[in-house]
């Protein structure tokens, strides 16, 4: 298509094809991004996909619900990278969009599983975190969730904290009747400066009606 909109003789540069596929990947068309990573895989003209070309067709996967093809994609880019140094190997970026993906198809253990062959180089970001964190909260595993509540950065570096984990993280401790836990996340708020809301506040009470 991009091809097509040029004058004969035009070839597009390399970085015309991420920007192509970032369309799609907004509107979760994740059908046309795979068959646009495809086509410039085998475009003689184009340089080859990057670490950006791949974590934008996953990101498109996990927009339109399509979890085994952003999996499929992130275990290629790994196996690549292990063969040859020179391939695109999965970021931060990359594993965000996966996780989320699996989060929002229920399979929380591969997203934790997933969150934790991470290889020790990529940054566990706060959005990485994040989803891992959800991936516990909402698969019952209440101490993991905590845990990696705990490795949340406290200077909300991404923007101002968010509530939303920690609400998580006191639901799933309230569920497993850890009132003590429900109640540390909750103050844990407080210390850094994540403003409490009625939801917070009527589920941690809920976890200490309950204990």
């Amino acid at each position: 298509l991009l091809r097509s909109l040029l004058p004969r003789g035009v070839t597009p540069p390399p970085c015309a094809f991420n920007p192509a596929r970032s369309a799609p990947s907004t509107r979760g068309h994740w059908r046309e991004a795979l068959e646009l990573l495809d086509e410039m895989r085998l475009d003689d003209a184009a340089a080859p996909p990057d670490v950006v070309s791949f974590s934008t067709v996953v990101a498109a996967c996990q927009k339109g619900g399509a979890w085994q093809p952003a999996m499929h994609l992130l275990r290629e880019m790994n196996d690549t990278a292990a063969l040859d140094v020179s391939a695109p190997a999965p970021n931060a970026f990359t594993y965000t969009a996966a996780l989320t993906a699996l989060c929002e198809a229920g399979r929380w253990e591969e997203a934790l599983r997933t969150y934790d062959a991470m290889p020790s180089s990529i940054e566990r970001t706060e959005a990485v975190l994040q989803s891992a964190m959800k991936a516990a909260a909402l698969g019952g595993q209440w101490e993991r969730a905590v845990a990696l509540l705990r490795d949340l950065p406290s200077d909300g570096a991404a923007g101002p904290p968010r509530a939303a984990p920690y609400n998580l993280a006191i639901r799933a401790c309230a569920e497993a009747g850890q009132a003590s836990s429900a109640l540390s996340a909750f103050r844990l708020m407080k210390l850094r400066g994540v403003r409490r809301s009625l939801l917070e506040y009527n589920g941690v009470l809920g976890a200490l009606n309950a204990a």
